[in-house]
């Protein structure tokens, strides 16, 4: 991860930002994804998250903690980087997140 930072650090401070910030975005996947298989359980995804800061996201409507993540939760708090990714989360059970997906997320809040 740490090199991946460092590459993504010198295309930024050579103006490639978009770049910057995907490599970026991958150092965190990677260290998610460790087996490499390019995507995510919603368990590994849930530990993503709270990585990138998404703690509210894990809390019932009174704010104490509740560790189910569902995809009316995931749904609700991303629809604006789902509406132009038809078929993404569309499962109950078996649910897995693309890379594509978390990048989105990652660009749009600028994380």
């Amino acid at each position: 991860m740490y090199l991946n930072q460092i590459a993504s650090s010198f295309e930024k401070s050579m103006g490639r930002t978009l770049l910057g910030e995907e490599l970026s975005c991958f150092s965190f996947w990677l260290v998610q994804d460790t087996l490499k298989k390019g995507w995510l359980s919603l368990d590994e995804f849930r530990v993503l998250l709270k990585a990138l800061k998404f703690q509210y996201l894990f809390e019932d409507e009174i704010g104490k903690p509740d560790e189910v993540l569902n995809l009316k939760k995931l749904k609700n708090e991303f629809k604006f980087n789902l509406k132009d990714k038809n078929g993404e989360l569309i499962h109950d059970e078996d649910t897995i997140i693309r890379f594509d997906f978390i990048r989105d997320i990652f660009l749009e809040r600028g994380l």
